[in-house]
């Protein structure tokens, strides 16, 4: 029985030692690691105006400086290293900067790192000279010519000249007018949202129903929309008099857009706010993919590999910390069962 109760407490000693050993041989590889850090500060000298991003790339680990942190970080590295720096901006897609910096950093030697950013000359700016403007809308294709309605049918009557703000996304709106009829008077982008209405002498009020189409690139979107008179809202519905050959001029048209009980003048901006942020996203992505290509050509061939290889050791080291700590956990539990042997031998051989 002796030698069974000396066989159990050398077993258990000897795991609760290895499994102490172990645990505290992974904290001392951390300590050791984070001896070796010194801080160095990252900063950029930007120009006025400027707002990109700016990634510093050190041995092909980004660290980005942003406008919101005025350019500038504070980041540990090992000191016992010298990084390769690239620098680049993902947000710059027309390469309107240029980025300066030093090649290395070797953060024994050196605590700062400061990365200059200048604007190129316009002339250096590159432009494709073989691309296709015929698409583009320009202001001579615009017939500044109002539109031209007569509702008058031969009788006495006057005209109405309107006009209403061009917003950008409207393609077509149709203001009502109604007298002893209705009349449906279509603005037009192509006509400047203008027009001139010959119409009966007589009283003529606007009605609130409205229409209106988009252009094509506007995207989907769950706003309502009214028209109003420039600076007098909920002042829409007013009277017109006709008189036979008598002008009258309704140029303070405006259309708000309204949702729920919120409503604000049309801005093109939150109208096309979802087109223009996915379309200038992907943009930044395929610049931000280009640029990574054209500074480190080797990852582009073994950037699986590498993924592998990282997801792999990552596994690795879980896996033997995981290993150390439940050695370490069996170890404390082996040495209270060998203290509660030790105590029950102790009282049987008092028994004895």
């Amino acid at each position: 029985m002796k030698k069974i109760a000396y066989l159990f407490i050398t077993l258990c000693m000897s795991l609760a030692i290895f499994g102490s050993t172990a645990f505290a041989r992974d904290i001392q590889l951390d300590d050791e690691e984070s001896a070796n850090d010194v801080f160095v500060t990252i900063s950029a000298i930007v120009p006025e105006g400027f707002d990109e991003r700016i990634e510093v790339y050190l041995n092909h680990s980004p660290h980005p400086l942003t406008k919101d942190y005025q350019y500038s970080m504070e980041i540990p590295l090992n000191k016992e290293l010298v990084y390769d720096i690239v620098v680049l901006s993902s947000t710059d897609v027309e390469d309107r900067y240029e980025f300066s910096a030093p090649s290395t950093l070797n953060p024994a030697e050196t605590k700062t790192l400061t990365i200059q950013v200048t604007e190129r000359p316009m002339d250096a700016l590159d432009f494709d000279e073989t691309e296709d403007f015929s698409g583009v809308t320009e202001i001579t294709d615009l017939d500044l010519t109002p539109l031209q309605y007569d509702f008058s049918h031969g009788q006495e009557s006057g005209i109405i000249h309107i006009s209403m703000k061009d917003y950008g996304v409207f393609d077509t709106v149709t203001y009502r007018l109604v007298g002893d009829e209705i009349y449906d008077i279509t603005l037009d982008s192509e006509h400047a949202f203008q027009a001139d209405v010959k119409l009966p002498t007589g009283s003529y009020y606007e009605s609130s129903t409205m229409s209106y189409t988009f252009h094509d690139w506007v995207p989907e979107n769950n706003l309502k929309f009214a028209l109003e008179h420039a600076g007098q809202m909920g002042n829409f519905g007013k009277y017109y008099d006709v008189t036979a050959g008598g002008e009258t001029t309704i140029s303070d048209l405006v259309i708000y857009m309204v949702q729920g009980s919120n409503s604000m003048e049309v801005n093109a901006n939150i109208i096309n706010d979802s087109v223009v942020v996915e379309e200038s996203l992907a943009i930044q992505q395929e610049h931000e993919k280009q640029e990574l290509e054209s500074a480190f050509p080797e990852l582009t061939e073994t950037i699986a590999e590498t993924e592998t290889i990282a997801a792999a050791q990552e596994i690795e080291v879980d896996s033997i910390s995981m290993m150390s700590l439940i050695l370490a956990i069996g170890g404390m539990i082996a040495g209270c069962c060998m203290i509660v042997v030790i105590l029950y031998w102790i009282r049987k051989k008092r028994q004895e």
